[in-house]
């Protein structure tokens, strides 16, 4: 899995390199915590609450169908806030004039010694 701390702490490290202003305070994602743990406790939770909702309608009993799915919404919806804060720091960087990134050229391509391959 993708160590969310280390790309956290990659954003705010290109923040930094190219001269922008960096609070934590002003920024989305939680500085202080740690993502991995978080994301980790939350993939539990969903997964716990699924398996909730599965037991409750094979055994017909809605009013804990009911419980097991706002949980589900619960986990999902802070599973989903946390990319989303990953997203719009990210697309802080490319806005914030203080942070001065060179233009990439029309064409560009991604040097082969990266070893990068675009996910298909």
């Amino acid at each position: 899995m993708i160590n969310l701390n280390n790309l956290r702490d990659n954003i705010r490290v290109l923040a930094e390199m190219a001269n922008g202003p960096f609070l934590e305070e002003e920024w989305n994602i939680d500085y202080g915590s740690d993502l991995n743990n978080l994301l980790d406790g939350d993939l539990d939770g969903l997964k716990k609450a699924a398996g909730l909702l599965n037991a409750s309608l094979g055994g017909k009993d809605l009013i804990v169908a009911q419980c097991a799915l706002l949980r589900v919404q619960l986990y999902a919806m802070q599973i989903s806030n946390s990319f989303l804060n990953i997203g719009d720091d990210i697309e802080k960087i490319f806005l914030t004039k203080e942070i001065k990134l060179p233009d990439i050229p029309e064409g560009y391509q991604i040097p082969d010694s990266y070893n990068y391959k675009e996910a298909v």
